[in-house]
């Protein structure tokens, strides 16, 4: 796969997981307000760019998911229960 066509899916992934939700709780940004609300210092890493950060650490994992044909089911089927009486 070449690399703008992973980007191009990286970028569509991003948007599909933030949305329109505010990603800021400084400036109160969301991902399309983002880079003109944002008025964090470049050496500060504020929550904006965390949550758009989580998102890309989220479509890399997927994608290694996809090519180890593992499914989220898969993984929750290898987890314990949360509550111990679920058993």
């Amino acid at each position: 796969m070449r690399l703008s066509q992973r980007l191009q899916q990286e970028r569509a992934f991003v948007e599909r997981s933030l949305g329109d939700s505010v990603i800021c709780l400084n400036c109160r940004a969301t991902l399309q307000t983002f880079t003109d609300a944002c008025t964090a210092d470049l050496k500060e890493q504020c929550s904006g760019f965390l949550a758009i950060e989580q998102a890309k650490k989220d479509f890399a994992t997927e994608r290694r998911m996809d090519a180890l044909g593992i499914t989220r089911e898969d993984i929750a089927e290898t987890m314990p229960p949360k509550y111990p009486e679920e058993r």
